[in-house]
């Protein structure tokens, strides 16, 4: 990319001529020579804004600067081309990709991007993102709950990736290199070296695993349909399918060591660990196909914020109901949030407690196991003001279910089989 004028860098990274100004006065903005900017610099007063954002003002970066104890030259390392600043916003690259204006919005949120405000500026990757999802939505067949979730999806595997490597390389080389005597600053220049070669391969390792895993599964799913087809047409038997074995493992006293010796260690046990099954699988002449874990992820600090169209959560709630019907684990996977939290109220009934169950397929399986049946009886209703299902018995409701729908899928689901809570309930309230 090419050197930029002043009023290019401003247009490009959202600010004023004025505001352009004031950096290059506090130095935390270097002109060239020839009184032109690097692209870099985009990134660098993107710094500033997250710092302003977080309680600091620029004249304290200055002065931090002027230390020596901080630089700002890894912006240049780490995004060389930085995304510019479009004058585009949200309603109008929507208009433009015929993507419905809500939709658009809600898929930030899928993302787990921010959602860019009313006349807000797009940056150009999140007007390129806008621009892909307009085929893939025509692809699902104007699906909107499809489109979402696998939006939903993309943002939480790719949040959760680019997460890690950041923490990685903190730990890894930022704290070996300090360790090892190097000034206690951030980025020196063997830290910058360092960093420019891991960037160059790390986008290219990415795609290469992506590519070799897509492949894989593409023709696993090849073998099968083929194999299908063969034995429609009477050409062959299809050939005994070995099933997968599943093993539990568990580590004893995880808890403990992570008091113990920290984080790391527990972690590199845990790692150690998979690596053996791996191991182990290949001497066997197998292969590994899925590890599970019951620890999660990332804790949900607040609710979510649920769909505000009756007319969405409906569609989502008759979703769940025809796959709980058809007990197609896969359709219920696909209409919960990988997160989705499935909590039930037994209270008053012989049953034992039952504690919440979590995660998306967890909450198929539970639904898949103990739900087909009831969920023949159920008919739509609207509970808690939001799209909900009444389970009807010859006597009554039998239990009432409330969904918590954002983002096009189901967040949570909360049963109610308390004798004493559904004795309220009459039938006409179970009508749609």
């Amino acid at each position: 990319m090419d050197e930029l004028s002043g009023e290019e860098l401003a247009d490009r990274s959202g600010v004023t001529a004025e505001q352009l100004r004031r950096l290059v006065e506090l130095g935390i903005i270097t002109p060239t020579p020839q009184d032109a900017f690097r692209p870099s610099d985009i990134q660098r007063i993107r710094v500033v804004d997250a710092l302003a954002d977080a309680g600091f003002a620029p004249e304290q970066l200055s002065e931090l600067l002027a230390t020596g104890a901080y630089n700002l030259d890894w912006a240049g390392v780490v995004f060389p081309e930085p995304t510019a600043q479009l004058t585009t916003t949200l309603d109008q690259t929507a208009a433009a990709t015929g993507l419905p204006e809500d939709l658009a919005a809600r898929l930030f949120d899928a993302w787990e991007l921010p959602r860019p405000q009313p006349g807000q500026a797009l940056r150009a990757d999140d007007d390129e993102l806008l621009q892909l999802a307009a085929p893939a939505l025509e692809g699902f067949g104007h699906d909107e709950t499809a489109l979402l979730g696998a939006a939903r999806q993309l943002g939480d595997r790719l949040r959760g990736l680019a997460e890690s490597q950041v923490r990685l390389f903190h730990t890894q080389v930022e704290e070996r290199l300090a360790a090892e005597g190097h000034p206690h600053h951030s980025w020196t220049d063997d830290l910058n070296q360092v960093a420019a070669s891991m960037m160059a391969s790390l986008e290219r390792t990415l795609i290469l695993l992506y590519r070799r895993h897509f492949e894989h599964y593409v023709l696993d799913v090849t073998v099968l349909r083929a194999e299908a087809a063969l034995e429609r047409a009477g050409l062959a038997r299809r050939r005994p399918v070995r099933p997968p074995a599943i093993a539990f493992l568990d580590l004893s006293g995880y808890t403990k060591l992570t008091e113990e010796r920290g984080d790391r260690a527990a972690a590199e046990l845990a790692g150690r660990l998979v690596e053996i099954v791996h191991e182990f699988a290949h001497r066997r002449g197998g292969r590994v196909v899925k590890l599970a874990s019951r620890a999660r992820r990332r804790v949900r600090l607040q609710a979510p914020e649920p769909d505000a169209d009756l007319a969405v959560q409906r569609r989502v709630v008759d979703a769940f109901l025809a796959a709980a019907r058809a007990g197609d684990f896969e359709a219920l996977v696909a209409v919960l949030d990988p997160e989705a939290v499935l909590r039930t109220d037994v209270g008053g009934t012989r049953q034992p407690p039952r504690p919440p169950v979590v995660g998306a397929r967890q909450v198929a399986a539970a639904i898949a196991a103990r739900g087909r049946g009831f969920a023949w009886l159920a008919r739509p209703a609207i509970v808690n003001g939001g799209a909900g299902l009444v389970v009807a018995g010859p006597r009554g409701p039998v239990g009432v279910i409330a969904f918590t729908v954002s983002g096009g899928r189901i967040v949570a689901i909360d049963l109610v089989a308390s004798p004493a809570k559904l004795r309220p309930i009459q039938h006409d309230q179970a009508q749609p």
